[in-house]
């Protein structure tokens, strides 16, 4: 059994093409992978409900958190649906199932879990401590004004209470003052050797420098906000555990409700895949494990990464305008299109990747529809009316199929799709060096039969990347989908699979452009 996971996406705006990307995308296409190979695989994911940035865009739109929430886990839910996402379950951190988990895993932690008197800031005119995100000032370091209380984005330095200069509240614009708050924290620290361990288990090659750092001086955690939004801490009135700490639980918490009696059993007996954005590996690797590790759950097996995605060679920028929803791209585009090129120009590891218009239009043009889909349509067109005889895998497909099994199986997505195409090339330069429609069907019937039973091969090789297209070629010719020659098939009159990209992603830049010269007027 295999559990897969996505990074929980947080619940306080549209997805967007760097979060499928990194995360969903990789996760559902090794999930559809398995489950080719015939292995069972559960795809578990939910909203991130709880957290200051929900609260921000609450308060700025003027309804409650729990009103923003169920806004976006729908939006989000009907989105990665008509990606092709298909979770086995989509829940919420904020559900009874993920509360329940998360006070079985304070209780479990409580040995590691111990007080401590911290600093925050107050705002005397609300009568209550403020979150970071509420706090404004000059960042201490390098002068810069207008950081936020918990990170300067100018120096990249972690900022603490009293490390703003003139600090001022974003709600009220007054000066918050400085109070004693009795905070918890996990020992994490009391976690390093068995960490370093796990690290050198579990992290590829070029992680492991950037966790050695953080392993070196690893600082315990606190794990609770004055807040009123989350999940309330047992015994500490007007306080709730930070997101960081219930959110990873939501993964435990999302299977508990997909599988009430047998939720924990199947954890600990299962292979974890955590697909996860580069911004988040110390949460993944040095965090979630401790607290696994302390509460006594199965660990993560592999944490595959992703670098960030860039879009016309530009960061994502909502403030800018600069950027590409999900929905903008699922409006102009089909979703197979979307699914294929992001694989493409997605290497695993911390490379990041440029999403182009022009290069997704070439190469879902030039090389998708070009190579797989005129394989397809020639293969089945020369057997059109024929009998094709029975024929096994040569040498050289038997190659390829296992090195795409190979990368698959690495989570490598990039390069098995290469693997898929090259295969794709290997049978349409067979068609055009054989020249089979000049010969007599006895000459030709082997060169054909080859040419149609790779086709399905390749589909099904295709099929974690571009399901929906690959789906529709296998019942039109009613073959299975699996990592073989057919044993059956039928020779049903072709039809064209795909639709060339016109102007879709001409009417996509302009949506691009318009949006970002708009916010440069506003």
């Amino acid at each position: 059994m295999y559990i897969i996971t996505a990074a929980l996406i947080y619940a306080n705006g549209p997805v967007h093409l760097g979060h499928i990307k990194s995360t969903y995308l990789p996760a559902d296409i090794y999930t559809r992978y398995l489950r080719l190979k015939g292995e069972e695989a559960l795809y578990v994911c939910a909203t991130d409900d709880h957290g200051t940035p929900i609260l921000l865009e609450a308060e700025k739109r003027g309804i409650s958190p729990k009103e923003l929430v169920r806004y976006y886990h729908e939006k989000d839910e009907k989105e990665f649906k008509a990606l092709g996402i298909e979770f086995d379950i989509f829940h919420w951190t904020s559900s009874e199932e993920n509360k329940l988990t998360t006070y079985e895993f304070y209780e479990a932690l409580r040995p590691y879990i111990y007080p401590k008197k911290v600093m925050q800031y107050y705002c005397k005119e609300l009568g209550r401590f403020l979150p970071d995100r509420y706090i404004k000032g000059k960042c201490k370091y390098c002068g810069a004004e207008d950081q936020y209380a918990d990170q300067c984005e100018v120096c990249g330095r972690t900022l603490k209470p009293g490390d703003l200069i003139d600090p001022y509240c974003t709600l009220t614009k007054t000066r918050p003052e400085l109070r004693e708050s009795e905070h918890l924290f996990f020992k994490l620290s009391y976690f390093a050797p068995f960490l370093k361990e796990y690290v050198s288990e579990v992290a590829p090659e070029e992680l492991r420098s950037y966790l050695d750092k953080w392993l070196e001086d690893l600082q315990d955690w606190d794990i609770v906000r004055d807040l009123e939004w989350g999940i309330p801490v047992p015994g500490h009135p007007g306080k709730v555990f930070y997101v960081w700490f219930d959110a990873p639980i939501g993964y435990i918490g999302s299977l508990r409700a997909l599988r009430k009696h047998d939720w924990e059993e199947v954890w600990n007996k299962s292979k974890i895949y955590h697909f996860i954005g580069k911004d988040i590996i110390y949460h993944h690797y040095l965090f979630w494990p401790a607290m696994l590790k302390g509460a006594n759950f199965n660990l993560p097996y592999r944490i595959p990464v992703r670098g960030y995605l860039t879009l016309e060679g530009k960061k994502f920028s909502k403030s800018r305008g600069w950027y590409l929803s999900l929905e903008d791209a699922l409006n102009h585009l089909h979703p197979d299109y979307i699914r294929y090129y992001l694989t493409a120009i997605t290497p695993s590891g911390l490379t990041d990747s440029d999403f182009s218009l022009d290069d997704l239009k070439a190469k879902i043009n030039n090389e998708l529809i070009a190579n797989y889909g005129n394989l397809i349509n020639r293969a089945f067109k020369l057997a059109q009316g024929k009998e094709l005889p029975k024929l096994e895998m040569n040498e050289v497909e038997k190659a390829l199929l296992e090195e795409y099994k190979k990368h698959m199986d690495a989570t490598e997505f990039k390069e098995g799709l290469e693997i898929a195409m090259e295969l794709v090339h290997y049978y349409n330069k067979l068609l055009s060096d054989n020249e089979p429609w000049k010969k007599p069907w006895e000459e030709a019937k082997e060169v054909v039969a080859r040419a149609v039973y790779g086709a399905a091969l390749v589909t099904a090789m295709l099929y974690p990347i571009i399901p929906f297209t690959t789906k529709k070629i296998a019942e039109h010719f009613k073959f299975p989908l699996a990592l073989e020659y057919p044993k059956e098939i039928s020779l049903e009159k072709p039809f064209v699979p795909f639709k060339k990209i016109e102007d879709e992603t001409d009417k996509l830049k302009e949506l691009l452009l318009s949006r970002s010269k708009g916010q440069e007027s506003a």
